[in-house]
């Protein structure tokens, strides 16, 4: 998948999410990274900032919070690596953002957990390569 086709996936999945999640501060910044290639470098500070988050979940037993922030963490991650970076995080990051996504809507209890992409929809050009 092409950089620009891997970021409008996730800045659809983000723009999902926003609506769902209460707190929307790294998640915002998420989505406005998703819209902005110049911005993607900037996806370690974000991360490390969204590890924070997400450790302290951990610690008080928040397993929305952590659910969520794992999420973010595998996006700033994968913008990251999208920047060209002389040091990326894994390569396998990306594969884990579907993963993380579908763990976080049903932390977000959805009646739908697939609904927060339309990669996992039987209409997509990719699902129905499959059907």
């Amino acid at each position: 998948m092409s950089r620009d086709k891997t970021a409008r996936c996730l800045e659809e999945m983000l723009a999902f999410f926003l609506r769902h999640c209460e707190d929307r501060g790294t998640l915002g910044e998420l989505y406005l990274m998703s819209r902005d290639s110049e911005s993607w470098c900037r996806g370690h500070e974000l991360h490390r900032r969204i590890r924070e988050k997400t450790q302290s979940a951990e610690r008080s037993g928040d397993l929305l919070g952590e659910a969520q922030y794992t999420f973010e963490e595998c996006c700033a991650k994968t913008f990251y690596n999208l920047s060209d970076a002389m040091v990326p995080f894994s390569e396998d990051t990306p594969f884990w953002i579907i993963p993380q996504g579908f763990r976080l809507a049903r932390r977000l209890e959805l009646e739908n957990p697939y609904a927060f992409t339309s990669l996992l929809s039987s209409e997509h050009e990719l699902g129905t390569k499959f059907m």
